[in-house]
């Protein structure tokens, strides 16, 4: 009695291989509509555009009696300050 080998899977043929390619590219192509995000621009006002921490921002629109914000600047040791 012969041993009972796993079966094997035939090889691809040319016109199996090249219709299988396509069709994995058509599926490809067919997704990539969803991944499309269109470039929007908005105006942004420049007068504060770099004061990035809020601790280098004036505090109460600009009054110049308001306290630094020691607590919310990233570069600061709060066991210092």
């Amino acid at each position: 009695m012969l041993p009972d080998r796993p079966a094997r899977a035939r090889p691809l043929t040319l016109g199996e291989l090249v219709v299988l390619l396509f069709v994995a590219w058509a599926l490809w192509a067919m997704g990539a509509h969803a991944q499309l995000v269109p470039v929007k621009t908005a105006p942004v006002a420049t007068g504060s555009q770099f004061q990035l921490y809020p601790s280098h921002a004036r505090g109460m629109g600009g009054v110049h009696l308001a306290v630094d914000d020691t607590l919310g600047d990233a570069f600061v040791n709060p066991a210092t300050a």
